[in-house]
């Protein structure tokens, strides 16, 4: 632990330094830290002026909807805690949980480690604080039953379309490929006509993927993409600012 503590006081280390639990699946929190350094690239001159990140990637984290369901909620609270307590022995000053379900679990967290997180929700509805029009809320079943996303600007589609987007979130978190990208940006445009809107939350980390794979295929949509993992590399940029 030493080396490790030694090698983050270096030159950058008047910097902050953030955490990020991730594996909640693991493409999606490894794309995350891609597209957070590859959004720095028009940022930042050097490289050595790029977000100090380290990152948790642990798919061993119990299913957070599942521990719900199960009243084994204290299983994902004890492995948050954990997680969060490693992560502040190696110096971290700021920590976000990859995961929009994990929401459910802060308010539960004891107080050391609640005051080391930030949460994306409440990132995310700061960015909705910024809509003038309705947003459509595409989530997990888990967030969809318990409002996570509880905002004036926020509106829900039916039970029956949020289980299509849950079926669509398995999928791209097992297999993620072009047809089953294709498929759910086609649910997705048709949403938008049945609720019309014009704006959209990826309100699941797993959508990110899509996301991604929208702007790397320039994909032209009728509708605005809000992604909370999008918004959490943006907020590290923006607070990566020297503290001297």
């Amino acid at each position: 632990m030493n080396n490790i503590e030694n090698n983050l006081s270096g030159s950058n280390a008047t910097r902050p330094l953030f955490g990020i639990i991730g594996g909640m699946g693991p493409m999606s929190s490894a794309q995350f830290i891609n597209s957070l350094y590859q959004s720095c690239s028009d940022k930042f001159s050097i490289e050595q002026d790029y977000p100090r990140i380290i990152m948790f990637s642990d798919p061993a984290i119990p299913d957070r909807a599942m521990a719900m369901k199960n009243n084994e909620g204290h299983l994902v609270i004890s492995a948050f805690e954990e997680r969060i307590e490693g992560l502040a022995l190696l110096g971290v000053d700021e920590i976000i949980i990859a995961c929009v379900t994990a929401h459910l679990y802060l308010d539960k967290l004891n107080n050391k480690s609640k005051k080391r997180i930030t949460d994306i929700v409440k990132l995310l509805n700061s960015e909705l604080d910024k809509q003038r029009d309705k947003c459509l809320i595409l989530s997990s079943m888990a967030v969809y039953d318990n409002q996570v996303i509880n905002h004036p600007n926020a509106i829900y589609p039916a039970k029956e379309d949020v289980q299509l987007v849950q079926e669509f979130i398995f999928k791209i978190k097992l297999s993620c490929n072009k047809r089953i990208h294709d498929q759910f940006i086609d649910l997705v445009y048709g949403l938008s006509i049945k609720y019309q809107t014009k704006s959209i939350a990826f309100a699941c980390t797993e959508l990110h993927l899509s996301n991604v794979f929208i702007k790397e295929h320039a994909l032209e949509l009728p509708f605005n993409i809000i992604d909370p993992l999008e918004i959490a590399a943006n907020y590290i940029i923006q607070n990566n600012i020297r503290k001297d």
